[in-house]
């Protein structure tokens, strides 16, 4: 079906077993193909699916903001966004079995990371993100 079959089988066995994988690669590596491969094969065997993506130098929150666009729609005024975006991310992933998804986890902003902490202990939803290798990169203590 797919050029790394294998490896996409392998990544989904993790996931429904309940563990969180990270895709690490170098630069242009093919992490992103490998990881839309790896959700599609999830989304078709029925779990639902939380996509993120990581966005060097964004605002807080950026990453939860773009994959729910009308949540400023659903808002109350008067309650803080993290704590309505922790709320309406809680509800989608409490439905039934669901993964999140997160591209280039590396460049997610401090407030995203805090979040997606939360709603992981919270929820125990397996997470499979994508990490570039460099030698730089200081390794973040996964969910």
């Amino acid at each position: 079906m797919y050029p790394r079959n294998a490896l996409v089988q392998s990544v989904v066995r993790y996931v429904i077993d309940g563990t969180s994988v990270a895709i690490v690669g170098q630069h242009w590596s093919g992490r992103t193909e490998l990881l839309r491969q790896c959700a599609d094969a999830l989304n078709g065997i029925g779990l639902s699916l939380l996509r993120l993506r990581g966005i060097e130098n964004a605002p807080p929150l950026e990453a939860f903001r773009v994959a729910f666009p009308n949540l400023r729609q659903v808002r109350n005024p008067e309650s803080d966004l993290a704590i309505e975006i922790q709320r309406v991310v809680s509800q989608l992933l409490n439905e039934g079995p669901a993964v999140v998804v997160i591209d280039d986890i590396d460049f997610l902003d401090h407030a995203s990371w805090a979040l997606l902490e939360q709603v992981h202990k919270a929820t125990g939803v397996p997470i499979i993100a994508t990490v570039e290798a460099r030698s730089d990169l200081t390794q973040k203590t996964t969910c």
